[in-house]
């Protein structure tokens, strides 16, 4: 008779290892998943991988090839761009070329035309006439104008430009051209310089209730200039048309330097009354005045070897009609 208690135990025992039989059937089926799933996630990364190397490197090739593309894009407008301002600078180059030998031309008959007025001009004196073509005057008034010399001052480059107003003046003379009147004309805007000048100068006169009329007369022969220079003296409210009759003192100077000698010549300065006064408002002006005889005249005298002499000078080089 069989034992129960064995029979059991055999059964459990069969039991157990029909169980640890499956759990490790169980166990090596998931091991198996596990490796399976694992190659898998890796064969499908390792794909993953290709795939986007693939599109890296079609997307770097694609890169390369648009950079490409644009380099030789810009290359292309570069050498477009190069040769468009090689061309526009060749013709720009002979437009330049062009105006330089049409200003030359025109430059050199100018000058021609002004060496043929100058000689006209030349004979005319000469001949010992009195009068000039104002055509001839104009060309050689412009040549003077347009060639003035480096080491004239800002002064006279002002006393050019008044010469220039008597140029245009002369433009729209129809008849012969006086010589005298044009020497007169020149040599009076320098004179109306010269009084401008002292006429600041003389302001001082005002303290005294007094007032200064200059009066300036220059010449030159184109070698020396000469300067008379006259301030009459009048009571502050009286006209300058009685000058004649009201001057209560007159300043007179007389001053000559030749055209190479650009420094103060010797020059007296003579103070005089008029009699018809009190001679005690003389004394007062006289005092003021040779207070003041450097910046009244020598300062002016010098001005006008500095400023006016120069352009004369120059002028009487291109028209002689100085001498």
């Amino acid at each position: 008779m069989s034992n129960p208690f064995r029979e059991a135990e055999r059964r459990l025992r069969r039991l157990r290892e029909e169980a640890e039989r499956k759990l490790q059937e169980e166990k090596e089926r998931l091991e198996r998943e596990i490796i399976k799933a694992r190659e898998e996630a890796e064969q499908k990364l390792q794909e993953e991988k290709e795939r986007l190397e693939r599109e890296a490197r079609k997307a770097r090739e694609e890169a390369e090839r648009k950079l490409q593309e644009e380099k030789e894009r810009l290359e292309r407008e570069a050498r477009k761009a190069r040769e468009e301002a090689e061309r526009k600078l060749q013709e720009e180059k002979e437009r330049l070329e062009r105006e330089a030998i049409k200003m030359r031309e025109e430059a050199e008959q100018k000058f021609k035309e002004v060496e043929e007025a100058k000689n006209r001009i030349t004979d005319v004196i000469n001949n010992g006439a009195k009068n000039l073509d104002p055509k001839d005057v104009v060309k050689a008034l412009d040549f003077f104008k347009d060639n003035i010399p480096p080491e004239i001052t800002e002064k006279g480059k002002e006393y050019v430009a008044k010469i220039e107003e008597i140029k245009q003046q002369i433009a729209q003379i129809q008849d012969a051209l006086d010589i005298d009147k044009l020497k007169r004309d020149v040599l009076r805007k320098a004179e109306e310089f010269c009084e401008e000048y002292l006429k600041e100068k003389l302001s001082f006169l005002t303290a005294i209730e007094l007032k200064g009329v200059p009066q300036v007369h220059l010449d030159f022969d184109g070698k020396q200039i000469s300067a008379e220079i006259n301030v009459f003296v009048l009571l502050k409210d009286t006209e300058e048309s009685e000058l004649e009759q009201g001057w209560l003192a007159r300043l007179s100077v007389h001053a000559v330097q030749e055209i190479g000698k650009l420094v103060l010549p010797d020059f007296q300065m003579k103070i005089e009354p008029n009699e018809n006064f009190l001679k005690d408002k003389f004394e007062e002006i006289k005092k003021e005045i040779e207070a003041k005889k450097e910046e009244l005249i020598a300062q002016l005298i010098m001005d006008i070897l500095q400023d006016y002499l120069p352009p004369l000078r120059a002028l009487n080089e291109v028209i002689k009609i100085f001498g």
